[in-house]
């Protein structure tokens, strides 16, 4: 069966490059169910691995930015030889001499392949594809999610599967081989809602069953019973599917504390289940039981089934687990007959284990809302006292300057005589961003006004923040001792949080801030030029574009016509400072550029185009990325080198705890962890994990306990918090602000 399996960034940009795929891909077999979307790079993973190993073909697209990461961690998952392709090398030297001489710091990422793999080059070289093929006859074909390489890349493809696909003849639905994979189902995957068929979900109220044999159940048992305390203190409930195996659920209930209140068993029906793969007539019955009962989560553990892999058969079932906006389906098999039946209480071991970590996430994630929305009160409550306060004040200036006039007669108070004016200006003097000391602080949720100032300048002048700062960690990996347990990052924000963010800046856009205001925010203490005679053209990656149509493809693939226009204003001017400093020669790899531009786009450009940033005269580095972990990072501790004081962090984004997936989680066993490290790294842990790692100091953005790395501690080595995102985890956790929790297995005695 053909699979299409993508992995798209945290701003989903990438759907037209998928459609894209998909329809050159109909004509060789793919089916719309064989379209899998994944914003998370462990899913996405595991999908892939699933795919081969249930012998499918599976293309595997990736968004640029995370291309080259996510090669090799496709190559290390299956333990793929490789090498540097040489015909790589040449077609980049042959488009991109000057790549050659130190301006592609990733050129030997990109001429990465597996060793026995076809390649598929590119055009230009840059993120070349390639084909590999495994012994069970799984095969992989490795695509970039990107619109001006894709022309070639399907050519390659229908080419590779065209006539053997063709050939083959169609497997039945209920052939293990053949199922449609899902490890994450979301509402592209799932039939919509008012489309399902009827199901009818009812309370079982059938008499006890005959006692039954828990033997082999221990380890099932305990994991209950730490979900049932789980779910107690959560206050959450769990809404099982009744199955055949519900009776090994209530005798266990009957063992274990809570669980019984914790649990409700339904009899679900669903039309048509037949037609259905195993897996996701299970997931849609989940859902149905979760939705008509109104837990907080739904579980399901389906039938053994049984398939073949290498001539040989073997037993397996699936978990499901549903929250109430996606599913998620684990596996767990045998290959002995004679150990088919242990499959059932290492199930329910495991649902346990996932329901209790659902319970802990879906917490955090309430906690985190509360918490915003009590700050968000908070500061509607300082704003109401600011604007009552320069009421106040205005009333008082407004009756001095009556007594003044009166005593003084002609003595009229000239607002343009004031000191404390500012002025637009042109390219000559540029349009200061400085902050004046008589502008109160302006806290999120305000519309900016100019009170200390008397005129309409809309550069609105900030007030300093703290740069961002360097703080003592206690260790968050917990200390007791332990053989093995599991790592859960707990991840703020999505990128390396230096400079603009963008979801920050639409939520300022939204709020009623305009694109000055917002590249002051973010830029501090830096000066907006205006009426620069900018160039004809703009080289990207080698092909040169109108500076018009630069700027737009750019806004566009960076934002997209959903962000609010004076948002797309404050991107085009930082993409256009960005360019001057590259002198109008940038690199494939400083942004996406993969959208046809709308006409939002084109207008915001046009409003701005030639406008570009400074700093004590110098043209500035407006790095941007997706979204801050509440403040900006400072360019120093994420980068090194010397600081940038307009990139020194610390600058606040309060619409970034708005974005979606602000806060997301990444689990790894101890062995995955280990594993993973040694093969990035090559330190070699041993011992007791919660040993590790520790982080020693954050910037705090936060709070006290959260922020942004600025070092972690990695066995005996010592890593910046950025470099262990990337170099050591091979990018698996969206931002360098995290914390870490450490869970044992069994605590040494």
């Amino acid at each position: 069966m053909l699979k299409l399996i993508s992995l798209q960034g945290f701003l989903n940009l990438s759907d037209d490059a998928i459609k894209k795929i998909a329809d050159g891909l109909e004509a060789v077999g793919l089916e719309k169910d064989g379209v899998l979307k994944f914003d998370d790079a462990d899913d996405f993973l595991d999908a892939v691995g699933i795919a081969v190993d249930e012998q499918h073909t599976v293309v595997v697209a990736v968004e640029n930015e995370e291309y080259n990461v996510i090669k090799k961690q496709i190559i290390g998952k299956f333990s793929l030889d490789s090498k540097s392709s040489p015909d790589i090398a040449e077609a980049i030297s042959r488009e991109r001499e000057e790549l050659l001489e130190g301006r592609l710091p990733d050129m030997e990422d990109h001429c990465l392949v597996p060793s026995d793999a076809e390649i598929y080059l590119t055009d230009d070289g840059l993120y070349s594809g390639f084909f590999v093929e495994f012994a069970n006859g799984a095969k992989l074909i490795y695509v970039p999610l990107d619109m001006t390489r894709l022309d070639t890349l399907l050519g390659y493809i229908r080419e590779e599967l065209g006539e053997k696909d063709k050939e083959e003849p169609e497997k039945k639905k209920d052939d293990p081989n053949t199922r449609v994979l899902f490890s994450i189902f979301d509402d592209d995957n799932e039939a919509p809602v008012d489309e399902e068929p009827e199901a009818e979900v009812e309370e079982n109220d059938q008499p006890e069953e005959e006692p039954v044999d828990l033997t082999g159940f221990e380890e099932a048992v305990s994991n209950a019973g730490k979900a049932a305390y789980s779910l107690i203190q959560l206050d959450k409930t769990v809404a099982f599917v009744d199955c055949e195996y519900s009776k090994y659920l209530k005798a266990m209930s009957k063992k274990v504390d809570g669980l019984a209140d914790s649990f409700s068993f339904n009899e679900v029906e669903l039309e048509g289940e037949e037609e259905l793969e195993p897996q996701v007539a299970l997931a849609r019955k989940t859902r149905l039981a979760l939705r008509n009962t109104g837990a907080d989560f739904g579980a399901a553990i389906s039938p053994i089934l049984e398939g073949e892999k290498d001539g040989k058969p073997f037993y397996y079932s699936y978990i499901i687990i549903h929250d109430g906006t996606s599913a998620k389906a684990k596996k767990v098999s045998t290959s002995s007959q004679q150990g088919a039946e242990s499959l059932i209480p290492h199930a329910f071991s495991l649902m346990f284990e996932l329901i209790a970590q659902k319970a802990e996430i879906l917490t955090a994630q309430e906690d985190e809302e509360e918490a915003a929305e009590e700050t968000e009160k908070k500061k509607r409550i300082i704003i109401l006292s600011a604007v009552v306060a320069v009421a106040v004040v205005a009333i008082i200036t407004a009756v001095v300057l009556v007594w003044k006039y009166v005593r003084a007669g002609s003595d009229i108070y000239n607002p343009s005589s004031s000191q404390n004016s500012l002025s637009v200006s042109n390219q000559s003097a540029g349009n200061s961003l400085q902050p004046s000391n008589d502008v109160p602080a302006i806290t999120a949720g305000n519309s900016v006004s100019n009170t200390g100032n008397l005129t309409t300048d809309p550069n609105y002048a900030y007030p300093a923040e703290p740069t961002a700062g360097n703080v003592s960690a206690n260790n968050t990996v917990s200390p007791i001792a332990s053989q093995s347990g599991t790592f859960t990052f707990t991840v703020y924000g999505y990128g390396h949080g230096v400079g603009m963010s963008q979801t920050g800046a639409n939520y300022y856009a939204s709020i009623g801030w305009n694109y000055l205001e917002i590249l002051a925010m973010y830029y501090y203490g830096t000066n907006l030029v205006i009426g620069d005679t900018y160039p004809a053209t703009v080289s990207f990656a080698g092909t040169s574009y109108s500076t018009r149509d630069y700027l737009a493809i750019a806004v566009e693939s960076e934002m997209g016509s959903s962000f609010e226009t004076e948002a797309l204003k404050a991107q085009a001017v930082a993409l256009y400072t960005y360019a001057k400093y590259c002198n109008y020669n940038v690199s494939v790899t400083a942004h996406a550029f993969d959208k046809t531009p709308s006409e939002k786009s084109y207008a915001a450009v046009d409003a701005v185009i030639g406008q570009y940033v400074t700093y004590n005269g110098e043209v500035c580095q407006t790095l941007f990325h997706a979204t801050s972990a509440y403040k900006t990072a400072s360019f120093s501790s994420t980068f090194g080198g010397e600081q940038i004081a307009y990139l020194s962090g610390g600058r606040p984004s309060y619409g970034d705890v708005k974005a979606p997936n602000y806060m997301t989680t990444v689990t790894f066993s101890s062995d995955e962890l280990k594993a993973l490290i040694y093969s990035k790294t090559g330190i070699q842990l041993s011992g007791d994990p919660s040993t590790w790692l520790k982080i020693i100091s954050h910037d705090a953005c936060i709070n006290n306990d959260i922020g942004y790395v600025s070092y972690i501690q990695v066995g005996n080595q010592v890593y910046t918090g950025y470099k262990f995102r990337l170099d050591v985890l091979g990018g698996a956790i969206r931002s360098h602000c995290f914390t870490i929790n450490y869970t044992p297995d069994t605590a040494v005695q």
